[in-house]
């Protein structure tokens, strides 16, 4: 029993040694890994035979001696995405290093708890049968985001309050597919394609802001991401900066996400002549909305600072470079609304834009594989 469980362990931490440096030698996997030779050689002769990592033609040279070298095959496995949005569902494959292989978004979609499931279906399996069969036997899974509360678990939509979508089951969809399924949150998602791909590779602690219909938090504590006991941890949308505000969907008056999500931003323009993003987020146009946003955005953020005492927060979504403009009024505002002074504060803006949640979504079959992420 304990040489299975070493295997295991020895397996696990191999492959999360390949994915993290890409190229090694045996004796650079013996170092690491505080392992004999002959279990590294054994390692790497293993993977080599499944084709996850390739021999190099190279030779590299340390300490006078001449090694063979190795480097992962990018293109051994691939992993499948699945965003589900507001009136939009989108696809993504990508290979290992998140390299999209094919995409697909279907537009103007109208479902309810009825036909949701009938639509996903449909949907998918055209996906599906549109990829070449040799990189379909090599799909290691399919990740679906979610903007709702979800039971990763049971691969159950519980509640998508935007969507009017709930009590939903996922997993009768894809079994005829035979590929390990998984569901997260959106925000969620996120938190795996900033950590793999994006500007949380070296933190252990950070916040992902997702914005898009709604608004939701993705909390990543001392390296675990963290889902709370009912799997609703960092539904921040919902916190109220107005109690006489606005209605919203959930019952709640002045939730965040009616100030700051792009249907927010929507709704307010929707009379106007300024339609585009960059118009909107123009001070030279928009100066008392760019003044009330930030202010918003603000209220809602230094809400998460006091709870997670955090220092990293990660803006993703379509709306985060447009936010990066104002990066430093939202500092100055979040220094007058919370008691401890100077608070250091890192915002950073995803580079992967609209495609974070749909590209984490991808990558948790590869994350569950190479041990990327840890769950709490």
């Amino acid at each position: 029993m304990y040489q299975i469980e070493q295997k295991k362990k020895n397996d696990s931490d191999f492959l999360n040694f390949i994915y993290k440096n890409k190229n090694f030698t045996i004796s650079q996997v013996s170092k690491a890994l505080k392992l004999t030779y002959p279990t590294s050689k054994r390692l790497v002769d293993d993977f080599l035979k499944k084709k996850i990592i390739l021999q190099s033609d190279e030779i590299t040279h340390t300490s006078g001696r001449s090694s063979v070298s190795f480097f992962l095959n990018t293109e051994s496995l691939y992993s499948i995405g699945i965003q589900i949005e507001l009136k939009k569902i989108s696809f993504i494959l990508i290979d290992l290093l998140g390299k999209v292989k094919k995409e697909k978004t279907i537009l103007n979609l109208e479902f309810n708890n009825k036909s949701f499931t009938e639509i996903l279906n449909s949907l998918f399996n055209e996906f599906y049968l549109e990829i070449e069969e040799e990189i379909s036997q090599k799909i290691l899974g399919i990740g679906i985001s979610f903007p709702g509360i979800v039971d990763n678990k049971e691969l159950k939509i519980l509640d998508g309050i935007n969507l009017n979508l709930n009590d939903i089951i996922l997993n009768d969809i894809f079994r005829k597919y035979n590929k390990e399924i998984y569901l997260e949150n959106d925000a969620n998602a996120c938190v795996y394609s900033e950590k793999i791909l994006g500007k949380a590779q070296e933190y252990k602690n950070f916040v992902v802001i997702s914005i898009g219909s709604g608004i939701g938090a993705g909390v990543y504590i001392n390296s675990n991401l963290h889902h709370g006991n009912n799997n609703i941890c960092g539904e921040f949308g919902h916190i109220s900066i107005d109690f006489s505000g606005k209605k919203c969907n959930c019952g709640n008056k002045g939730c965040w996400e009616l100030y700051v999500s792009e249907t927010a931003i929507e709704e307010e323009f929707k009379n106007s002549n300024v339609k585009e993003l960059d118009s909107i987020f123009d001070k030279n146009i928009n100066k008392d909305f760019i003044e009330r946003y930030t202010n918003f955005f603000s209220l809602g953020l230094s809400n998460i600072l006091l709870t997670f005492d955090i220092n990293n927060i990660i803006i993703s979504g379509n709306l985060a470079k447009y936010i990066e403009r104002y990066q430093q009024d939202i500092l100055k505002n979040i220094q007058k609304n919370i008691f401890f002074k100077n608070y250091p504060l890192n915002i950073l803006c995803s580079n992967l834009n609209e495609r974070s949640s749909i590209l984490g979504a991808a990558l948790i079959p590869i994350s569950n594989y190479f041990n990327l992420v840890n769950l709490d």
